[in-house]
């Protein structure tokens, strides 16, 4: 049995309902709010199959501008794990953005190479400098 998801949102936060989030001020790696879980719910053991033979895409859109007062860059990463420490895991898929390349409405999709996913997917980011003063975005899969 498999569960066909169209959009699946790695941004939302559960509590407060929100689909973005701020970029962070550190230059360390941050998962996004949301670690999806592919075990379907009340069905131990089974899997979603996210867009189940079709092309998964990853997308980002900015949703405030990156800020800083020089150059800075953005790395955005796809992971998946057998645990919600995601960025232990396999690595699907990375991209760096410039600064300049992160403003206000930037829609970026990039399609996911198929590759078996592990239960939990997540994304992260990770700033070039530790002095960001603003930037929010978006992350999620759909299918094409």
């Amino acid at each position: 049995m498999a569960i066909t998801d169209k959009q699946a949102f790695l941004t939302l936060n559960t509590s407060s309902g929100v689909l973005e989030q701020d970029i962070a001020t550190t230059a360390s790696e941050t998962v996004t709010t949301n670690v999806m879980d592919l075990t379907a719910p009340g069905v131990s053991g089974m899997a979603r199959q996210i867009g189940e033979g079709r092309p998964l895409y990853l997308n980002i859109l900015v949703t405030e501008a990156v800020t800083h007062g020089s150059a800075l860059s953005v790395t955005f990463k796809l992971y998946s794990h057998s645990t919600t420490s995601v960025a232990s895991g396999t690595e699907h898929l990375a991209i760096t953005k410039a600064k300049a390349d992160l403003t206000l409405g930037t829609h970026i999709r990039l399609p996911v190479p198929p590759a078996e996913m592990a239960r939990y997917v997540g994304a992260t980011h990770t700033c070039s400098a530790t002095t960001a003063t603003g930037g929010a975005f978006q992350i999620w899969l759909d299918i094409g």
